[in-house]
């Protein structure tokens, strides 16, 4: 990640993205999230419809999604903040209307 100014890392500590490329050519509904250096933060759309939340550091493959799971709700609220302003950040509009819809 590029150097952020006032990182105590002296790298960015997250980043959002938004994939687009629906249905061709990876065939990955659309979504967009956050990855942190722990944890990558996901909302999917389009023919389905939900939320990931993976810790990468207890797991690495993005195996086990624990949005929702006991004892992650801080976390995912924090995430979930930090994504927030990353779309309202990157006037991301049509991210900011999906974030808000409710599932």
């Amino acid at each position: 990640m590029p150097l952020l100014k006032g990182s105590t890392k002296g790298w960015r500590d997250q980043a959002y993205y938004h994939y687009y490329e629906y249905p061709q050519p990876h065939h990955v509904s659309p979504h967009f999230g956050l990855r942190t250096d722990r944890y990558t933060l996901a909302r999917f759309y389009g023919p389905d419809d939900f939320w990931e939340l993976y810790d990468i550091q207890k797991d690495p493959q993005n195996l086990k999604n624990l949005y929702g799971a006991k004892g992650y709700e801080t976390i995912t609220a924090s995430l979930k903040a930090k994504l927030k302003e990353q779309i309202v950040k990157y006037k991301d509009d049509e991210a900011l209307k999906l974030f808000d819809s409710k599932l």
